[in-house]
């Protein structure tokens, strides 16, 4: 299954800023890219070093959109940290051949923020450099129903992830260019801008994928929806998602999407998930 980590059909990338190298020979993975900070000579590089390992992961997604492997190993140049337990190269091992949507590879928790705000179904953060990056660049990716309001909480935290190549194509290409370029145009020092994305990959590739059944992009338009009594709803549906952006199922619902730039049809079916409109 597609879903099955391998050696063969994955990319290991490693975020590196004048880091030792020799260990990275102990992977015994065939696609291994590194990219440096500060070097622009090389192959893969980010111009500034900014962001932390975020800048590297953002880059990487945007330069291999259309082609990412099955699996993206995503890890900081260094063998051994106080986040992760042992050799990262044993704890990538050890994954091998298993199911895998999302990993975190450490073990540090995020220790939670206290200025987390919830308005009903909505969420919002108190007025900081945070609160506007979240609001602009992750909150139109996430959607405004967030069934996880407290989404920092027991997290891990550090950024070094096994993720599946689906994960990251339920956001469009736009999605992280935008964070990338904001991240490395920010006034926003390291320590902070990175620490941002700490907080929201898991939400942005992992909550957000159990929160919506289905976002519709561009192209996309329902053409039938019925529910669990064979009732048509798909002008209920359409109506909301023109007046609010969302719209919540309360039953089971089977609901057909025509995608016009592949010019197919697929059925789907949601029980008391949120179907979310298009965002970019």
């Amino acid at each position: 299954m597609d879903d099955i980590f391998t050696r063969l059909n994955c990319s290991i990338v490693i975020s590196r800023h004048n880091e030792d190298t020799k260990w990275i020979e102990k992977l015994d993975f065939p696609n291994i890219m590194i990219y440096e900070k500060e070097k622009v000579e090389s192959k893969y590089n980010i111009p500034v070093n900014k962001g932390n390992e975020a800048s590297v992961y953002l880059k990487y997604i945007i330069d291999h959109y259309d082609n990412l492997p099955t699996h993206i190993v995503l890890l900081h140049c260094h063998e051994f940290s106080w986040h992760h337990s042992g050799s990262i190269v044993n704890i990538v091992d050890n994954f091998v051949g298993k199911h895998i949507n999302i990993e975190n590879l450490n073990h540090h928790i995020v220790r939670r923020r206290s200025d987390l705000d919830v308005h009903g179904d909505d969420l919002d953060i108190k007025d900081d450099n945070f609160s506007k990056f979240f609001r602009t660049y992750i909150k139109p990716g996430t959607g405004k129903h967030i069934l996880y309001p407290d989404f920092m909480y027991n997290i891990k935290g550090c950024s070094q992830f096994i993720v599946r190549k689906n994960v990251i194509l339920r956001h469009t290409r736009k999605f992280y260019e935008l964070i990338y370029e904001w991240l490395i145009t920010t006034d926003v020092i390291n320590y902070w801008s990175g620490r941002y994305l700490e907080w929201t990959w898991d939400l942005s590739w992992n909550k957000c994928l159990i929160n919506f059944g289905i976002k519709l992009y561009e192209k996309e338009v329902i053409i039938d929806a019925y529910n669990q009594d064979n009732i048509c709803v798909k002008d209920d549906i359409i109506k909301n998602l023109d007046e609010t952006e969302y719209y919540k199922v309360n039953s089971h619902i089977k609901i057909t999407i025509f995608n016009g730039l592949k010019n197919v049809n697929t059925t789907y079916e949601i029980n008391e998930k949120y179907i979310y409109n298009k965002y970019l």
